[in-house]
């Protein structure tokens, strides 16, 4: 494959969580960085900063940006996604379909895993196999009934009848390629990271950074990072980031506090990406839990609030309204039957539900400064109707296992997918309950949308299917969609290779200096 810098990785779910401030230790470029920009580089060095650390680096167990970002880094699926969200090689060089439900795939010869072990078809097998008993994990193996070594290099999947997304399935990170002999063995993959990615893990120091090196083996020649290091700080606050890379001690903001770009694309040091997106923000309901499981009274909520002021407050106009339960941008996308901003129209929503909003107990999870200043928004939108709103911070370790277990009534977050499909079944299938359905949906008729569009292959007929499924969940409401934000990230001048995609992901071992 030739190298290709503008090759983005694969979607995943990005819940914006808090991390905890400090130096980055030991940082061979911190002394000696200029300015954003300005002087000579550390050429060996690159440093981000993002707003939290992972609360896992589990390449499986993971529903975490960072998390993903860190597998990118460390790991290889059998399969990975273009710039145009395709499937193209990764570790399998090539495959082809013996049938609707048989896929050959060929193996790269000569990957080794950090370790120096060879990779090789048993632990795609290993991988997969594992896969199918993860949480976080099965939904994209689920259709696999069996995977076989045929020899060194060549793996036979089977799936139970048509798959229409075995492909877009192999590219997510938590189907990355673990070693068998690590499997076999127990290891924690939180601590143990051991995979055949273009950098090798070096250190997590929590509340501070994780650092990495290249690696000198990678199977693919032409993609081998060129930065020897690669260091992560983990700054909470949006303020503290800023500040960091105007003094030449991050080289990319890779979150960026949109109440910044103005000022920071003004600075000739400095280069601004921007990137239109298929995620989606928004208010997660818990519909188990009275009187969020009252349709009428879930209706009332999206129509009470403004998403037009959320994006001018919070996002600095560095986002677009999105009315729908499911994102823009997709063939399958739809407004049909969506719920946007008309106060009267919420009042007449809050009636019909019955619910006093006086008895109405709201704690709202705001996990970073965006979702703080979103949060407020929405609690000045409800108060409207009588709804108490309280903003709860709460880290990123702990959002997320309320999130999975359904102990909280709301939250903010925000999920990218690679396809529709993908996005639908992920957050909406009553099967992931206590895993990625956070909202805790249990739709029949929704299970059987997105089970019927799993064994469709054709496209128009997948897409038709899909459709029909968002125009039902925009009627069912089961969370209050708020916005597709734009990607902003800043980075040194001097770096090149820089992009994302419409998912926000990035194969930041494309990045060199100039």
């Amino acid at each position: 494959m030739k190298r290709n810098t503008r090759r983005i990785a694969s979607a995943f779910i990005a819940l914006s969580m808090l991390g905890s401030l400090s130096a980055c230790g030991g940082n061979p470029s911190s002394e000696n960085q200029p300015a954003a920009g300005g002087g000579e580089q550390d050429k060996s060095t690159i440093v981000f900063a993002c707003r939290a650390e992972p609360p896992t680096l589990d390449t499986m167990n993971q529903n975490y940006m960072m998390t993903c970002v860190s597998t990118l880094l460390t790991h290889n699926c059998l399969v990975r996604v273009s710039d145009d969200l395709t499937p193209e090689p990764d570790l399998a060089k090539s495959w082809e379909t013996v049938s609707d439900t048989e896929w050959i795939f060929h193996l790269n010869e000569g990957v080794k895993f950090h370790d120096g072990s060879d990779m090789t078809a048993d632990d795609v097998v290993a991988t997969l196999q594992l896969a199918a008993t993860v949480p976080q994990a099965q939904q994209y193996v689920e259709k696999i009934t069996n995977v076989e070594a045929v020899d060194d290099y060549t793996v036979k999947i089977t799936t139970d009848g048509p798959c229409s997304s075995l492909l877009m399935d192999l590219t997510n990170q938590q189907v990355a390629i673990l070693s068998k002999d690590d499997i076999d063995a127990g290891v924690d993959f939180n601590t143990h990271i051991n995979g055949t990615g273009p950098y090798e893990f070096v250190e997590y120091v929590s509340g501070d950074k994780l650092e990495y090196k290249a690696n000198e083996n990678y199977f693919n020649a032409e993609e081998k990072a060129t930065i020897e290091h690669m260091v992560w700080r983990f700054i909470p606050e949006g303020s503290a980031r800023t500040i960091a890379f105007e003094a030449g001690e991050v080289d990319y903001l890779y979150d960026l506090d949109t109440v910044d770009v103005e000022k920071l694309k003004a600075n000739p040091n400095v280069s601004v990406l921007e990137q239109d997106s298929v995620a989606l923000k928004y208010l997660l309901l818990n519909n188990e839990k009275e009187p969020f499981n009252n349709e009428l009274f879930r209706k009332a909520i999206s129509a009470a609030i403004d998403r037009e002021s959320i994006i001018q407050v919070t996002m600095n106009g560095f986002a677009k309204s999105v009315i729908s339960c499911a994102p823009q941008g997709y063939q399958s996308s739809t407004d049909e039957n969506a719920v946007g901003y008309d106060l009267e129209k919420a009042k007449q929503y809050l009636e019909e539900s019955g619910v006093d909003p006086s008895t109405v107990e709201m704690p709202l999870v705001c996990a970073s400064d965006e979702d703080l200043r979103t949060g407020a928004i929405i609690q000045a939108n409800l108060a409207e109707l009588g709804i108490n709103v309280e903003l709860v911070s709460m880290d990123g370790a702990t959002w997320i296992s309320s999130y999975n277990s359904g102990d909280y009534t709301a939250g903010l977050t925000q999920l990218a997918q690679r396809t529709m499909q993908q996005w639908l079944t992920t957050i909406y299938h009553s099967k992931f309950i206590n895993a990625t359905n956070g909202a805790r949906v249990n739709d029949p008729k929704v299970d059987e949308y997105l089970d019927l569009a799993a064994i469709t292959l054709d496209e128009e007929e997948n897409n038709e299917i899909l459709r029909e499924c968002v125009a039902h969940l925009n009627d069912l409401c089961p969370v209050v969609p708020l916005f597709a934000q734009t990607y902003v990230k800043a980075y040194d001048s001097g770096l090149e290779g820089a992009n994302c995609n419409a998912t926000g992901a990035a194969y930041y071992h494309f990045l060199s200096w100039k």
